[in-house]
């Protein structure tokens, strides 16, 4: 019945914003399409995902706000074990921004995100395998709990600069997980987010960034359960524009703080010994050709190294180095002023030392995508 009233709520509130939009003219704008993923490994672990995303979003003056959400089936084959699947709709995401430009020293965007709990929560244990791994399939949350989200962004430009800051904080409600992990509560979220951009000449582009998170105490049935490490994030990236191109380059290096794990010897979380986490090293090539005013090929190339975590091989926590490259090439379309479409193709190697979840031998995956996308202005 919860469900059944979030889907309700979701769909009236999309209704109302259409209608709306469309009696006081407002910038409205709706996207739809078709996404696939599919992967494999040599000893027949397998799993495919499709989804259908709805997304909407309307603008007027200095407000904007937008509907996401979708549709989505995903299934996992694990050697000698049965095929899981589930086919449900995603969790639905309100989003309200409002602007304050040209009247203050510094422009301020200010936000507020919720997450309607309409998708799949409650698994059943063997389902569980269906969270993926976030290098295997696009979507790795089934379902979650009703989650607020407040930001602020400030953003200041001079001369040839821009400098930009974010806050926001994530308060996440309980859910059931999965029949063995009912009443859990994930941690609330602070991240702080800076960047810089400088615009040398009208061609070049360059940009640095960084984003801080950390992370409150997962609790199941009231009880400390887990507590994620810090992450912090820093990039540079850079991008030239000619009449007929533009092309830009992204590096990353992410770290991960260590975790505390609940102790049942001392019956509370205990900060582990060595870190779990290995550092993420991430470079992104992407290119725009422009065939004329209205089509463009576009093409990414991912290269991705995280390396291994600080744990000695052989132990249970051991998770040995990953390296992954993908390419992307796709074709988008301007139609008209009110219609476009993009699709694109892309394929993956992925290659894993040995891990916890195959902690006996090395491991490698192969896939693919295919994004179709359709979006019209009105």
């Amino acid at each position: 019945m919860k469900k059944i009233l979030n889907i309700t709520i979701s769909s009236l509130f999309l209704l109302v914003l259409c209608s709306f939009a469309y009696s006081y003219e407002i910038e409205t704008t709706a996207s739809t399409g078709f996404h696939l993923d599919w992967w494999d490994s040599p000893n027949n672990d397998t799993g495919l995902q499709y989804y259908v995303p709805l997304k909407v979003t309307a603008s007027y003056d200095n407000i904007s706000l937008g509907l996401l959400s979708g549709y989505c089936y995903t299934t996992h084959k694990l050697p000698q074990r049965k095929r899981r699947s589930i086919s449900d709709i995603l969790d639905t995401k309100l989003n309200l921004g409002y602007e304050i430009t040209n009247k203050l020293p510094v422009d301020i965007l200010l936000g507020l995100d919720l997450n309607l709990p309409t998708g799949r929560t409650n698994l059943k244990d063997e389902d569980v395998i269906l969270i993926m791994d976030p290098d295997l399939v696009s979507i790795t949350s089934l379902g979650e709990g009703f989650n607020v989200n407040p930001t602020i962004s400030i953003a200041k430009e001079w001369n040839n600069w821009m400098f930009g800051l974010g806050l926001g904080y994530v308060f996440r409600g309980e859910y059931d997980f999965s029949k063995s992990l009912q009443d859990y509560n994930p941690g609330d979220i602070f991240s702080f987010t800076t960047q810089i951009h400088y615009f040398p000449t009208e061609n070049w582009h360059f940009k640095l960034f960084t984003n801080f998170t950390t992370y409150g105490k997962d609790e199941l049935k009231d009880k400390d359960f887990y507590d994620d490490g810090n992450y912090f994030q820093i990039g540079l990236g850079s991008k030239y524009s000619a009449e007929r191109f533009d092309i830009q380059g992204v590096f990353q290096f992410i770290y991960r703080g260590k975790s505390k794990f609940f102790d049942y010897l001392k019956n509370g979380l205990q900060k582990e010994g060595d870190n779990s986490h290995g550092n993420e090293w991430i470079g992104q090539l992407r290119g725009n050709y422009y065939l004329d005013d209205k089509t463009s090929i576009n093409s990414t190339l991912l290269l991705l190294l995280i390396t291994s975590n600080d744990y000695e091989k052989g132990s249970i926590y051991y998770w040995g180095q990953r390296r992954k490259i993908r390419l992307d090439i796709g074709l988008t379309r301007q139609f008209n002023k009110h219609f476009s479409a993009k699709m694109a193709l892309s394929g993956f190697f992925m290659h894993d030392d040995e891990t916890w979840y195959h902690p006996f031998n090395e491991q490698s995956y192969r896939g693919f995508s295919v994004d179709l996308r359709f979006v019209g202005n009105f």
